[in-house]
Parts: C-alpha cells; sequence; structure tokens
C-alpha cells in the first residue's frame, strides 16, 4: 500500500493525510453515545486578510465532565454571508 501512494503523492502529503485521518477517526470515537452536543462557530480575519471559521463542539459526560472539542477549523473563501456559514457548517456535520 505505502509503495502506490509514495509513487503517485509525496511522504510529505501522505502523512498529512494519515494524521487527518486518525484524527478523524479519534473525534468520531469520543463522540459515539453523545445524548446532545452543542456547537459555537466564530469566525475571524487575520492581519492578512484571510478569514478563518472554526467549529467546536460542546458536551457533558455521564460522570458532568464538560467536554468539547475543536471539529473544524477552516479558510473561508468569499463574503461571510449566512449561506456561506451554513454551507460550512453542514458540511463539517456530514
Amino acid at each position: 500500500m505505502r509503495q502506490f501512494y509514495t509513487a503517485r503523492v509525496s511522504p510529505a502529503r501522505l502523512h498529512a493525510a494519515l494524521v487527518e485521518l486518525f484524527a478523524d477517526a479519534d473525534l468520531a470515537y469520543r463522540l459515539v453515545d453523545r445524548p446532545a452536543m452543542l456547537f459555537t462557530t466564530d469566525i475571524w480575519t487575520s492581519v492578512a486578510s484571510q478569514a478563518f471559521m472554526v467549529l467546536t463542539g460542546h458536551w457533558i459526560t455521564s460522570d458532568f465532565q464538560l467536554r468539547q472539542v475543536v471539529m473544524e477549523f477552516e479558510q473561508l473563501h468569499g463574503s461571510h454571508t449566512g449561506l456561506l456559514i451554513a454551507e460550512t457548517f453542514e458540511r463539517v456535520l456530514t
């Protein structure tokens, strides 16, 4: 499998993809059997005029411990319209 990927993809890109895959699997494991979850989001623009959006999930464990996880952090392109925010939010959750 490694030969297949490294023949077409740089090792750095493969490493980044594997890190993302394991992070997604860890997030999925941590979110199993959560009766309810709340979401917060924030959008800001860097000094270099790049817009970013973060989506955070929050829940309470069965032993009443507050937990939170950053579910997505990505650059936004275009105006910060309600439609763009909603589309980004929905894409992250699906």
